[in-house]
């Protein structure tokens, strides 16, 4: 009984293994079926590409040759209609030539040669323009003399306020200040009588080179500058600050700053992001667009946000004056101890 067994088990693995090579032959099969099949739709899919190729070839030299057939007429047309019209300028030109000539004729004859009728007239221009000429004459030496007094009044202002100006670096060669009266000049003009008046400003001509030619100062006296005294020169340092606000900007500059940025913020973009509670505890930046919600401006952008400003708005506010300049906030001090600050 177990010799039938083991025979049947025997014939059981034998007809297993032919099913299994019969199912690896047709694999086999298939595959080399399916590159073929693959070989021959690729070069059927070349064939109908070339044949398209073909056809799109002849259909644009069709379509080119029928337009250069056009184009050709076209030419042709335009050139033939030039013909014409030139021929019928030539023919309209002979008949109207004489006709010009005697309306030309007629035009000389009644206001050209006209001229006695037209002589008060002449002369009446003629003393018209030399009136205007004169006037222009005199508008424009009136003008140069003006733009000279200019120029004298301002350079007259640039010498006072550069002479006044302060100099804290010593100066070769001018110990002392030659225009300002010395000590032994000021106590005789106080011993004089007390009824002469002086005047308040005493202009003296400038004493001759060879004065100073040969001068030396002594070793303990100091330079310092155009400054006759030590003690006027140390005054002028320790004199009070006075701030001036003489900029050379516009006193608006502030506002129309703010305004222009106000008008670019819609192109730039600048707005500061919003930022969400999520499930974490964290809040993440929320990645806007230009028709997101802000923190300012939580409503979309339409008509009547983008670049709209009311009449009022756009009139300049006045402005008397810069606000204040923090000139010692760094310092702590204030303007009333300015003079302590300078030692």
């Amino acid at each position: 009984m177990s010799l039938y067994l083991s025979y049947g088990k025997l014939l059981i693995d034998q007809l297993d293994l032919a099913i299994t090579q019969k199912y690896e032959e047709a694999e086999r099969f298939r595959r080399t079926e399916h590159l073929a099949a693959c070989k021959l739709q690729k070069w059927w899919k070349k064939i109908l590409l070339k044949l398209k190729d073909r056809k799109r070839t002849r259909a644009s030299t069709m379509v080119l040759g029928f337009m250069r057939k056009v184009v050709s007429t076209k030419k042709v047309e335009l050139i033939e209609n030039h013909k014409k019209t030139m021929k019928l300028r030539k023919q309209y030109g002979k008949h109207v030539t004489p006709l010009q000539a005697l309306w030309r004729g007629y035009y000389s004859r009644k206001t050209i040669m006209d001229f006695y009728k037209r002589k008060a007239l002449l002369e009446a221009v003629v003393k018209k323009n030399e009136e205007t000429r004169s006037h222009l004459h005199k508008m424009h030496n009136l003008q140069l003399r003006m733009e000279r007094w200019r120029r004298h009044s301002y350079m007259a202002n640039a010498r006072k306020s550069i002479h006044f100006l302060i100099s804290t670096r010593a100066r070769e060669g001018i110990p002392e200040n030659v225009i300002e009266k010395t000590a032994e000049e000021a106590a005789a003009l106080k011993r004089k009588k007390r009824h002469t008046v002086e005047p308040l400003v005493i202009v003296q001509p400038l004493p001759s080179p060879r004065r100073y030619k040969n001068y030396v100062p002594p070793d303990d006296i100091e330079c310092f500058g155009p400054f006759r005294r030590k003690e006027s020169v140390i005054e002028q340092k320790n004199r009070p600050l006075e701030p001036t606000l003489r900029v050379s900007t516009s006193y608006n500059i502030t506002e129309r700053e703010r305004k222009k940025d106000k008008q670019e913020s819609w192109i730039k973009c600048i707005q500061k992001p919003m930022k969400f509670a999520t499930a974490s505890s964290k809040c993440t930046n929320y990645d806007r667009t230009l028709w997101g919600h802000t923190e300012y401006n939580p409503r979309d952008f339409c008509n009547k946000t983008i670049r709209y400003e009311s009449q009022c708005k756009n009139k300049l506010p006045f402005i008397s004056q810069v606000p204040v300049i923090p000139l010692f906030d760094r310092l702590g001090k204030s303007y009333a101890e300015r003079s302590k600050l300078i030692k």
